[in-house]
C-alpha cells in the first residue's frame, strides 16, 4: 500500500511547519538526530535532503516508510514541544477530518509518504536547540508511530 498524501509527513514533522509560518533572523535548521520511539518496525525508514542542514528559502524533501502494527481506523495525535527547560504538551483527539490518510491503514501493510516544500525563515524569538516529540495512536489508543526530531536552528 503506498499512500501519497504528504500530511503525516507534515504531522511527523511538526517541528518544521512551525518554523515555515513566521519571518525570522535565522538562516535554517540543522537537523541534529531523529530517533524513532516505537513501537517496533524493522521498515522504518526517515530520508530527509539535504541532510542535516536546511537552510531558509530552500528546498527539502522528506520521505517516511513505516508499517503499522495494528489497524488504524482513526488517528489521535500527542505532541510534546521541548524548548529552554519548557514543555508544551498538545493533544489531537481525531485528526482523520483534516488528515484522512493517516486512518484506515491496516496492519502489516508498509506505507510510504514524501513530502516537498521550501524553508521559511525561523521566528525571531527562538534560539538554540529544542525537541519534538510525535506521537500517534490509534483508536484503542494504541501507540503506533512514535519520533522523536532534535532541532538546532542556525543564526
Amino acid at each position: 500500500m503506498a499512500c501519497k498524501s504528504p500530511q503525516l509527513t507534515i504531522l511527523l514533522c511538526m517541528i518544521l511547519w512551525i518554523i515555515n509560518s513566521v519571518e525570522g533572523r535565522h538562516t535554517g535548521i540543522k537537523i541534529e538526530d531523529v530517533k524513532y520511539c516505537g513501537p517496533p518496525d524493522k521498515t522504518w525508514k526517515l530520508k530527509v535532503t539535504p541532510w542535516p542542514v536546511i537552510t531558509s528559502g530552500s528546498r527539502y524533501n522528506i520521505t517516511v516508510t513505516f508499517t503499522p502494527v495494528v489497524d488504524v481506523l482513526s488517528t489521535s495525535a500527542y505532541f510534546e514541544y521541548e524548548y529552554d527547560g519548557r514543555r508544551i504538551k498538545v493533544y489531537n483527539e481525531n485528526v482523520c477530518p483534516s488528515f484522512p490518510k493517516l486512518c484506515n491503514l491496516p496492519a502489516n501493510e508498509t506505507c510510504t509518504l514524501t513530502f516537498s516544500r521550501i524553508l521559511g525563515s525561523v521566528p525571531p524569538g527562538l534560539k538554540g536547540s529544542f525537541i519534538l516529540t510525535v506521537e500517534l495512536r490509534n483508536q484503542g489508543m494504541v501507540l503506533w508511530l512514535c519520533l522523536k526530531l532534535f532541532v538546532t536552528l542556525i543564526v
